[in-house]
């Protein structure tokens, strides 16, 4: 017994002398890992890009600098911001209105009646939701389907957008988000398809969700995404960023005041403006 305790206590001293001995290598954090490149667009995709540039130039000013013949998504985002010059929109309502009418006029027929007749049931939400992801990853990046509230019950009806490309190509601006995008989708999907829907972005992470069958508020001034946050003004009170404000009256190199092209959206009469 007496010898097991002096092998087990020289065994002891041993290990004790080693580990004094041999340098413990410390745990240091991982660098990140490098961020995969953007997925590139495939063929069918840079088809779709290049005819929504053409959509949108329609109702640039005229004095913008010309797209690209085959943009990138990027240049298409990028050049949308032309769009909120305050000279031409003062009223980005009326700019939201009329992007939701080029949806209008994008939509094939057969779309439109599926949605009309099934869209708004609660299998109809459910399987938009489901099955948008597919055909909006060129559109607004990586998106599933998750678990959302609707009129107080919990549907799979609402899409989230992990990372939206537009947001993100826009630099993260605010305005460009809520009139080009926001407000023109869920007009476009109510009054054109039938199927009421609410798009709740996230500045933080440029995540969105996109809420199939939730009605957005009739106003647009009580949407949550207007309201002032934690370190983030009210949007109403801000100006947009990354967009030139030019005084108004201003004029073309010719002498044309500065208008849009596509049958002068911004002449409509205050009347058929949407409140605020």
């Amino acid at each position: 017994m007496q010898k097991i305790y002096i092998v087990t206590l020289g065994l002891s001293f041993v290990i004790s002398s080693v580990s004094m001995v041999v340098p413990v290598k410390s745990k240091r954090p991982s660098p990140p890992r490098p961020q995969p490149p953007p997925r590139p667009d495939n063929a069918v995709e840079r088809l779709l890009i290049r005819a929504m540039a053409t959509k949108l130039a329609s109702i640039t000013p005229h004095d913008a600098p010309p797209p690209p013949s085959s943009p990138t998504y990027e240049e298409m985002a990028r050049s949308t911001m032309q769009l909120l010059n305050p000279v031409l929109a003062p009223d980005p309502l009326v700019l939201s209105a009329r992007i939701a009418r080029l949806l209008d006029e994008a939509t094939p027929p057969f779309l439109r009646f599926l949605f009309q007749n099934f869209g708004a049931s609660r299998v109809g939400c459910e399987a938009n939701a489901l099955v948008a992801p597919f055909f909006s990853t060129w559109l607004v990046g990586p998106a599933r389907r998750v678990e959302g509230e609707v009129n107080g019950e919990a549907w799979q009806s609402t899409m989230l957008i992990e990372e939206c490309r537009y947001l993100k190509a826009v630099d993260g601006c605010r305005h460009a988000c809520v009139y080009l995008c926001k407000v023109p989708t869920q007009t476009f999907f109510e009054s054109s398809l039938g199927v009421p829907v609410t798009l709740t972005p996230d500045f933080t992470d440029n995540s969105c969700r996109m809420c199939f069958g939730q009605a957005p508020p009739a106003r647009l001034a009580d949407d949550p995404v207007m309201q002032a946050g934690e370190g983030v003004p009210s949007l109403a009170t801000t100006s947009c960023c990354g967009v030139a404000v030019e005084e108004k009256g201003s004029r073309s190199k010719d002498g044309r005041p500065l208008r849009t092209g596509g049958g002068g959206v911004y002449d409509q009469p205050a009347s058929r403006q949407e409140n605020v």
